[in-house]
């Protein structure tokens, strides 16, 4: 080999050499961006703010499960101000709130805001979901995806974070103290209902759904302005209203209820990618958590209720809970077609959840 052609040769092969550790280079960065950076050591700050009291169990173990786990993952480069109790608004607020960036993650009830988020009320409609686990992991995972390309990104926030109570029952006092066994023993009921899907599904049966506030449930059971109520077990306690209705029907399923933490796009945008990935880690990890917490919640508030407020509860069994089915189904089949006239794409969510949600059954199953 001529002397030259030798240089030429020994050219090429230090190109090479500098081109495989440029590609080596890459590669081990994209690897990198998977976890938490060791040598980033900037402190993001980031308010949350949600209407919950700070001693609601929502929070309690789930809120502050999040920030932990959160703060944990990152070493401390995540941090958090928490403004419970709507210090910073209202919880019809709270998605203007966090879009505004007075907070940079809120608490975002679909229900609050139908207008702006129709298609995450969904999980209101009769049946969608068993229990508090799976309808809130399922949504999450809605929310950030399929959903969220529909209505959170249009809204320029998005959800980490997901929480649900377990399907809503009946609760009631009847005269002749006889169980709600089938739709048609709602007949000439006064139902107070949670939202417009309970108050659809009441009328379905034959109720009367009645509009009142959380806070005038007691009252209204007590003086008999209502004959029964739409709630979840774990919620009756907040209310006191256990004292007043001593009969549930279980596996009603009328409404649920679900919602989720939001972080602020711009806020997002400007966290590493290893950070965004620490909020979406812990967010998954402490909606399971809270699921799970709440399902067992609502069984250990039925068994409370039993032994201690003297309440009698009746499970239906899966003939009859077939019959509430079909009596609310014009209730999901007129929300599918409410949407669509709306240029909404209501039956592929419905789908989509319905898909979900069995998905996520079927690996429960497997645990």
């Amino acid at each position: 080999m001529k002397k030259s052609d030798f240089k030429k040769w020994l050219l090429c092969s230090l190109l090479m050499l500098v081109v495989m550790a440029l590609v080596v280079g890459c590669g081990g960065k994209s690897a990198a961006d998977k976890t938490v950076s060791k040598t980033d050591t900037k402190v993001y700050k980031l308010k949350v703010a949600d209407a919950f009291p700070s001693t609601h169990f929502f929070t309690v173990n789930g809120l502050k499960k999040f920030m932990q786990l959160a703060e944990q993952k990152s070493n401390g480069r995540l941090v958090f101000e928490h403004y419970p109790g709507g210090q910073l608004g209202k919880q019809v607020d709270m998605l203007e709130l966090v879009k505004n960036g007075v907070a940079d993650i809120a608490f975002v009830g679909p229900s609050y805001v139908s207008g702006k988020l129709p298609l995450s009320n969904v999980f209101d409609l009769p049946g969608i979901y068993p229990d508090a686990r799976v309808g809130a992991e399922a949504f999450l995972l809605l929310a950030q995806d399929v959903l969220y390309k529909e209505e959170y990104s249009k809204q320029k926030v998005r959800p980490l974070y997901a929480m649900a109570y377990n399907p809503n029952d009946l609760f009631y006092n009847r005269s002749d103290g006889s169980f709600i066994k089938k739709p048609s023993d709602l007949h000439g009921m006064r139902f107070r209902v949670p939202g417009v899907s309970a108050e659809m599904s009441i009328s379905a049966m034959g109720g009367a759904p009645v509009k009142i506030i959380p806070q005038e449930m007691y009252e209204a059971a007590h003086r008999g302005t209502v004959d029964g109520l739409v709630l979840a077990f774990e919620a009756l306690d907040q209310y006191k209203v256990q004292e007043i209705v001593k009969y549930a029907t279980k596996g009603v399923n009328v409404t649920g209820w679900i919602g989720a933490y939001c972080i602020n796009e711009r806020a997002w945008s400007s966290l590493p990618k290893d950070l965004q990935q620490v909020l979406l880690d812990s967010g998954l990890e402490a909606t399971r958590s809270l699921g799970d917490h709440v399902k067992k919640s609502g069984e250990d508030y039925q068994k409370k209720y039993e032994k201690e407020a003297g309440m009698k509860v009746y499970t239906l069994t899966k003939a009859e809970q077939a019959e509430f089915v079909e009596a609310t189904r014009n209730v999901v089949d007129n929300w599918v077609k409410t949407q669509e006239a709306k240029n909404l794409p209501a039956k592929k969510i419905l789908e989509a959840t319905r898909a979900k949600v069995a998905e996520i059954e079927k690996n429960l199953l497997k645990q």
